[in-house]
């Protein structure tokens, strides 16, 4: 962001704010050409074509560390492991986002846990 980093070719032009209103200004007025955005995101705007969106994900990951080592138990629930989720409740902030869809991948993936729908 202080122009240390060059990109020969390209003129990088610099907006810092809080994520939401970023995306939703792009997604809104297709500001930018390179755009950082969730993986749930994306997924939900490549899921509705009708947007005239046409965007190519880049597997670029920023943050090391794997969400799903992030998950928190109340100490008295019994869970000592991840195969201890099997039939537990799993809460999450908001549906979509790429943190809790990671989670369900690794939980299916990982450990045959697979999300069931509030019926049963």
């Amino acid at each position: 962001m202080d122009g240390l980093v060059q990109l020969p070719g390209y003129d990088c032009d610099w907006h810092i704010g809080h994520a939401s209103r970023l995306h939703q200004w792009h997604l809104q007025e297709h500001a930018c050409d390179i755009f950082e955005f969730s993986i749930s995101n994306f997924l939900i705007t490549k899921d509705r074509p009708e947007r005239g969106l046409r965007w190519v994900a880049v597997p670029v990951f920023l943050q090391k560390a794997a969400l799903w080592l992030r998950m928190f138990v109340h100490e008295d629930s019994g869970i000592r492991s991840f195969a201890d989720l099997r039939g537990k409740r799993v809460g999450v902030p908001d549906y979509q986002m790429t943190a809790a869809v990671w989670m369900r991948i690794v939980l299916r993936e990982l450990y045959g846990i697979r999300r069931r729908t509030s019926g049963g």
